[in-house]
């Protein structure tokens, strides 16, 4: 061994020269990371860092409201939660839409097209129904209430009243009025929606619904529509039922939302209700 090696062996003392490469060594492997034997390269893990940063910014960056009980932040999952709204409104409008222009076109001869436009129709309002925000509980149990008996009358009309006579249920329930008692809770809650939409977004197409669906119900029921009157009327109700479920996409996300705070002002229990309301400086009267 040379003399530098036995003066830097591990058996013998330390020298000078011995604790200066011992203290310099960390300092070298700190300064350049290692990666798979190779230095890191400093732009690469600025990248990675901007990268990061840029992820987590992006993220946190959602959009913010100001509601009556504080301030709420629009989710991904309140997107999903409109988008399913949406689209099972859409599926509901225009497949009624669509069954109504056939209906009318076509009559009894429409046969199964006609049947999975009633199907569709009836399947998409059930899943609206179920996603649309309502303030007063209440009011949208009564009509999941009302849309409930309307399907099952629905079933029933179909199964144990048309039979095997292969006539599609639209028809059959043209034929027969009182038919109507079956299937018009549905188209009642249908109403309740349209109402909801109507007062909250100004909508005229959900009014003309509001107005349509019971008078073309009742017009039929007691037969105090003619054929023609209840043809023309039904013709303006799929145009407008159309419009509406289009219309849906043009709207704010949050609009169909509502203010979120208020639904998670009701979420609480009656003391974190009164805590809440004397923590923004709101009495009970207001």
């Amino acid at each position: 061994p040379t003399q530098a090696a036995r003066r830097c062996s591990p058996c013998s003392p330390p020298t000078m020269a011995c604790a200066t490469r011992s203290r310099s060594a960390p300092l070298r492997s700190l300064a350049a990371p290692v990666r798979r034997g190779r230095p890191v390269s400093q732009r690469r893990v600025k990248r990675a860092s901007c990268a990061a940063s840029a992820e987590s910014s992006s993220s946190s960056a959602r959009p913010t409201f100001s509601g009556k009980f504080g301030q709420w932040t629009l989710t991904e999952e309140d997107e999903r939660e409109v988008f399913l709204y949406r689209a099972a409104l859409s599926l509901s409008s225009f497949s009624f839409a669509a069954g109504s222009a056939a209906f009318l076109a076509l009559g009894e001869s429409a046969g199964a097209p006609l049947e999975w436009a009633y199907l569709g129709g009836a399947v998409g309002l059930g899943g609206a129904l179920g996603l649309v925000h309502m303030y007063a509980a209440d009011i949208k149990r009564v009509i999941l209430a009302l849309y409930a008996l309307g399907a099952v009358g629905s079933v029933v009309a179909k199964l144990a009243l048309v039979g095997g006579d292969g006539m599609p249920l639209p028809v059959w329930v043209g034929e027969h009025p009182a038919a109507i008692w079956l299937v018009g809770p549905m188209f009642a809650s249908m109403t309740g929606l349209a109402i909801k939409e109507g007062l909250c977004y100004g909508k005229a197409e959900a009014a003309l619904i509001a107005v349509l669906t019971p008078t073309i119900l009742l017009g039929h029921l007691t037969g105090l529509a003619g054929d023609g009157v209840e043809a023309g009327l039904l013709a303006i109700w799929a145009g407008c039922v159309a419009t509406f479920g289009a219309r849906k996409w043009t709207q704010p996300v949050e609009a169909d939302l509502g203010d979120k705070s208020i639904f998670d002002f009701l979420a609480l229990s009656e003391e974190e209700q009164r805590a809440k309301l004397a923590s923004l400086g709101i009495t009970n009267e207001e």
